[in-house]
């Protein structure tokens, strides 16, 4: 089982290593389950093992082809820009009066 943190915990979502085993089985898994589009593709630390990069950067990010590590926590930094409904439609906002 792994943790997934998002945008300094906003989401923090637990998974199964079978399903996510690497960064990009990660980013999607998460995308899938909550419908999101991004501005930039994600950047994914493991945080689990300290501090080792820069958010504004980049540095120290994970390639999207790295295998994840069991029972390790990982953040997530992401531009959500628009959530999708079940027939991938965009969820607009609107003003309820």
């Amino acid at each position: 089982m792994i943790t997934l943190e998002v945008n300094n915990g906003t989401f923090v979502e637990r998974y199964n290593l079978s399903d996510v085993p690497t960064v990009q089985d990660l980013v999607r898994k998460f995308q899938d389950d909550h419908k999101f589009r991004f501005a930039a593709s994600p950047l994914v630390y493991d945080s689990s093992q300290g501090v080792s990069g820069s958010l504004t950067s980049g540095a120290g990010s994970l390639p999207y082809d790295t295998d994840l590590v069991d029972d390790r926590t990982y953040a997530m930094t992401c531009w959500i820009t628009q959530q999708l409904d079940e027939n991938n439609n965009p969820i607009k906002r609107s003003v309820f009066i």
